[in-house]
Order: structure tokens, then sequence, then C-alpha cells
């Protein structure tokens, strides 16, 4: 059975961090794991009644304002 390993990157300091390095060191560690990673870093869309009305509205069924937020939440 292939391990998976959830890697979840927290830390807003890319360069220097010290939980990314050993992160890295136990994934290289990990032959053959199947690594699925997040990195908070990226920044992760805000998620609220507003962003759930226009993800759950068809797009052709979207109001202005639905198309507003997910435009914008989504670039």
């Amino acid at each position: 059975m292939t391990q998976t390993i959830l890697e979840i990157q927290a830390s807003a300091r890319v360069d220097g961090s010290i939980t990314r390095r050993l992160t890295q060191e136990y994934i290289a560690k990990s032959i053959g794991a199947n690594v699925i990673t997040r990195d908070l870093n990226n920044g992760i869309p805000l998620l609220n009644a507003a962003w759930i009305d226009a993800n759950t509205t068809p797009v052709g069924d979207r109001n202005d304002a639905q198309n507003k937020f997910w435009l914008v939440r989504m670039n």
C-alpha cells in the first residue's frame, strides 16, 4: 500500500523556515510516497455565505453581485 502524506505548510516565511526544511527532509526519506501539498502562504480564499451563494449558483443564473464577488475572489 502506498503511503500518502498531506503536507500542510503554514509558515509565512518561505526562505529560512525550519518547519519547511524539516518537512522536506521527511518527505525526501519517504520514497515512493504520494505527497499532497497545501501551502497557506499562497493564500486561501475567504469562505463565507457570499462565496457559497456565488459558488452554488449556476454561472448563467448569477446576479451582478455574485459575478463580481466570484471574479474578485478567484483571480
